[in-house]
């Protein structure tokens, strides 16, 4: 038999320990688990208010995406799915805030739709726009990595081999290249955004 005089146990700590733990802290992890479980709940009611055939079209658009395997066509999907968002948010934001007594006007006139929007919503709302299209390419920037591990290549697979490899150079220069393309893009994007009289200042 192993020797009694080396044995110990760590039981009594560990309980000790977690009866402190409880006692002192108890009414914070409730706290968490009531959160926890809310937002469970939210989102149980959301996915059972969501229409069937909305569920069954994203489950189809994640099952048409496992078809296409690795490589750099599902990389695009997942990258657009992710930072398409913002566009989408701004560019309906800048047009709904084109100042009404200009729709007003342009009525007035007798724009049809297609007129009014190509026209004078879309004109007026090139800023906002910019914006979005500003912020998109830089989520999409910042995708780079993550598609690379699904075989996107490109500067992320520098950063991701300089990571599995330890060659921390490898992986600060080509991180350097992506934040210097997203700084140029960057600037490019927001120069289009602002009214011409204050770019040519």
């Amino acid at each position: 038999m192993f020797p009694d005089n080396l044995t110990f146990s760590i039981a009594d700590w560990v309980n000790g320990w977690v009866d402190a733990l409880v006692t002192n802290y108890g009414d914070v992890f409730r706290h968490i688990s009531d959160t926890l479980l809310w937002a469970i709940v939210s989102l149980e009611g959301a996915l059972r208010a969501t229409p069937w055939w909305l569920m069954l079209g994203v489950v189809a658009l994640i099952a048409v995406l496992m078809l296409f395997g690795l490589g750099k066509v599902p990389a695009i999907f997942a990258t657009v799915i992710y930072a398409a968002p913002p566009l989408i948010r701004l560019t309906d934001l800048g047009i709904r805030q084109v100042d009404g007594e200009v729709m007003e006007a342009i009525n007035a006139f007798g724009a049809n739709r297609w007129q009014q929007l190509f026209g004078v919503q879309l004109p007026l709302a090139l800023p906002s726009i910019m914006a979005g299209i500003n912020q998109t390419t830089m989520m999409a920037l910042s995708m780079v990595v993550i598609a690379s591990m699904i075989g996107a290549r490109g500067l992320g697979e520098d950063v991701l081999v300089g990571i599995q490899t330890l060659n921390v150079g490898r992986g600060l220069e080509a991180g350097l290249a992506i934040v210097i393309l997203a700084v140029v893009i960057d600037r490019i994007t927001q120069a289009y955004g602002r009214p011409r009289h204050e770019v040519s200042k």
